[in-house]
Formats: structure tokens, C-alpha cells, sequence
């Protein structure tokens, strides 16, 4: 039975992605959630370790928080200096090795608690984790709300934006950290790879769709929408068929984009044959 534990993340994600699936397709920041997620499979695989190695009890919320955001400030500094995509392929490939030689080192009976990264833990979900997502969420939503037209100028249009003496650095970090921390929400909610379809399918089914002749408000909202629908959906379906939710989660999101854009090419192709 989904508990209201489930309905309100699923709320809290909902509206956090709205924004950030919006704002990385348009800003093009496609490629920072793939770094940033592997950086939070670093992050626990670091603490599991230490928690492990020093008989301690460290929150995974530490490794998940503290050293994607570390990578991601690292990443735009860097990113000023040389190539954007070789920057991050490079810190793509480190979180990886990071992740890789903590989970060889540890104890197998331990490998379950970073493998939750990989899957989700929206069945497992505590007081104190809603607690934390919800001052994230709301933390984050402030931002988008108070930068908002700010963040669409300097997403569409860098050098405009540069060009009537806004401050386009600082603006430019807080929308990449307010995305990078909806990756790590995300992650540890619905798991690592369906991070991917969370923030990247909503918006781009319909930026595609349109051709970008949408406001970027009435993106959001449809963005907000679909993600809760297929979040609760797939709680739904996962309390009837056993299954894990994170897989159904995206496969209804798949589904979402595949029926939708096939909607509308058939109403574009019937037009221009009328």
C-alpha cells in the first residue's frame, strides 16, 4: 500500500524536477547529471567505507551531498580554464574509479546499501529522509522563484545576459548546484540511472514536440505533472506486481514521451495533408 510517506516525496520530487529538468535541457547541462550521480554513488561508497573502516555511523546524506557538490563547483571552475567536455569526462571517469575501488574493498554484506543508490530508496523512505529532501526542495524552489527570469536569460542567452552587466558567474553556479542537488535527491529516491529519465525525458519529449514555442513556465508545469504521474503510478503498479518502482517509473515515463510525440506527429502529418 503506498503510505503518505510515498505521496508526499513524490510531491517534493515532482516539483523539484519540474524546475531542473527545464532549466538543464535548455541550458544544455545534459551531461552534468550523469557526473553528478556517479558522483553520490562516490559519495556513499566513501562513507560505507569509513563507516566500515572506523566502526562509525556517518549518514550516506554526507558522501551524497557534500562531494557531488564539491564536483560540480570543481567542475565549473575547471570548465572556465579548458575544454567543458573534456573537464567533465575527466571527473565522469575519477567518481566512477572512486566508486569502483571503494565497492572492491568493503565487505559484500555491506554492497547492498550503496547498490540502494543504483535502485532507489522510495520504499524505504524515512521521516528524517523527507525531513532533509524537504529543505532541499524548498531551498531549491526559492531560488528558481527568486532567479527565475534571470536563470531563463542565462540559459537562452549567455553573452545577452553578460552583456547588461548581470552577474552571469554567480547566476551560472547556483542554477548547477540546484540542479546537481535535485540529481542527488533524485538518486536516492528513484535511483542513479532513472536519475536520467527524471530529468531529461520530460522536458525534451516537449521542447521537441514544440519546437521550443512553449513559455518556459507552462513547461514547467507540464513537467511538474508528468513526473508525479509517473511516480505515482509506478508506486501503484509496484504495491500490485512486486516490481521495483524505479524501473516502472521509468518505463512509464518512456511510454509518456514515446505516446505523446506520437500524438502529435500524426496531428502535424494529418495538417499538412489536409
Amino acid at each position: 500500500m503506498i503510505l503518505i510517506e510515498q505521496i508526499i516525496l513524490s510531491i517534493l520530487v515532482s516539483l523539484l524536477c519540474g524546475f531542473s529538468s527545464v532549466f538543464t535541457s535548455i541550458s544544455r547541462s545534459e551531461f552534468l547529471i550523469i557526473v553528478v550521480t556517479h558522483a553520490v554513488l562516490a559519495g556513499v561508497s566513501a562513507i560505507v567505507y569509513l563507516n566500515w573502516l572506523f566502526n562509525c555511523t556517518l549518514s550516506l546524506w554526507f558522501g551524497m551531498i557534500i562531494i557531488p557538490v564539491i564536483t560540480c563547483l570543481v567542475i565549473l571552475r575547471i570548465q572556465e580554464l579548458i575544454e567543458k567536455e573534456l573537464i567533465l569526462s575527466i571527473i565522469f571517469a575519477v567518481t566512477l574509479a572512486i566508486a569502483v575501488l571503494f565497492m572492491s574493498i568493503i565487505p559484500d554484506y555491506l554492497i547492498p546499501q550503496i547498490w540502494n543508490c543504483l535502485i532507489g530508496n522510495i520504499l524505504l523512505i524515512t521521516y528524517d529522509d523527507i525531513l532533509l529532501i524537504g529543505i532541499l526542495t524548498i531551498t531549491s524552489l526559492l531560488l528558481y522563484i527568486l532567479m527565475y527570469r534571470k536563470f531563463i536569460l542565462i540559459s537562452f542567452d549567455l553573452e545577452y545576459a553578460q552583456s547588461l552587466k548581470i552577474n552571469t558567474k554567480l547566476l551560472h553556479y547556483l542554477l548547477m548546484i540546484v540542479i546537481s542537488i535535485t540529481a542527488i535527491v533524485c538518486t536516492y529516491v528513484i535511483g542513479l540511472f532513472m536519475t536520467y529519465a527524471l530529468m531529461l525525458i520530460p522536458a525534451n519529449t516537449f521542447l521537441r514536440i514544440f519546437q521550443y514555442r512553449i513559455t518556459v513556465t507552462k513547461l514547467v508545469i507540464i513537467c511538474i505533472i508528468e513526473v508525479f504521474l509517473s511516480l505515482v503510478i509506478s508506486l501503484i503498479l509496484s504495491y500490485y506486481t512486486q516490481l521495483p518502482p524505479s524501473a516502472l517509473c521509468g518505463l512509464i515515463l518512456c511510454i509518456i514521451a514515446l505516446v505523446i510525440t506520437g500524438v502529435f506527429k500524426l496531428r502535424a502529418l494529418r495538417f499538412k495533408t489536409s
